[in-house]
């Protein structure tokens, strides 16, 4: 687990700043907020394995961006944010949000919640972390960002400690037959 982590903070250093998670003291409210989410989003993986005994994982997506929809609906209700439909108008911002909707969000969701019914909730988590290396990539081919050597490395070391988590699972031992 540690060794997914530590590769996880290499995929992370840009330009070799050391020192730039550091720069995460000066910011305490919005670390809290991450680390909270953090919490939460674990949380989720374990009560969706629990959910996944019962339905099917598109019953489980379903249901998560239904009541999503309207928790976000009543949020933005209360703070009085105005959702700004004539935006979607600009087909370039309706592609990327239909992409982000569909493909990187409900599709990517069923993936996940197929693999979590197949796979330990905490395997899958430490699977999971390796969404920085995908950021990583994502960003150097969409956004041009150079990649740096230790980034590099981190996504080499995060492979293999992924590699060696799910070859090292029991999930996978083939079961003894008694003769």
């Amino acid at each position: 687990g540690m060794w997914v982590i530590g590769s996880s903070v290499l995929l992370n250093i840009t330009d070799f700043e050391l020192g730039s998670f550091y720069k995460l003291l000066d910011y305490p409210l919005e670390t809290l907020l991450a680390l909270i989410a953090m919490m939460i989003w674990g949380s989720c993986t374990v009560i969706g394995k629990n959910l996944l005994k019962s339905y099917s994982p598109s019953v489980v997506v379903f249901w998560r961006w239904a009541f999503a929809t309207v928790t976000l609906g009543v949020h933005m209700t209360i703070l009085g944010h105005e959702i700004q439909w004539g935006q979607l108008a600009d087909f370039s911002v309706l592609w990327r949000v239909l992409c982000i909707s569909t493909v990187m969000g409900c599709f990517a969701m069923v993936v996940y919640y197929n693999g979590l019914k197949r796979f330990p909730a905490s395997l899958t988590a430490f699977i999971e972390l390796s969404y920085p290396a995908f950021t990583m990539l994502v960003g150097s081919a969409y956004l041009y960002h150079k990649i740096e050597i230790l980034q590099l490395i981190g996504l080499v070391s995060l492979t293999g400690a992924i590699f060696f988590m799910v070859k090292g699972s029991t999930i996978f031992e083939k079961k003894k037959t008694r003769s």
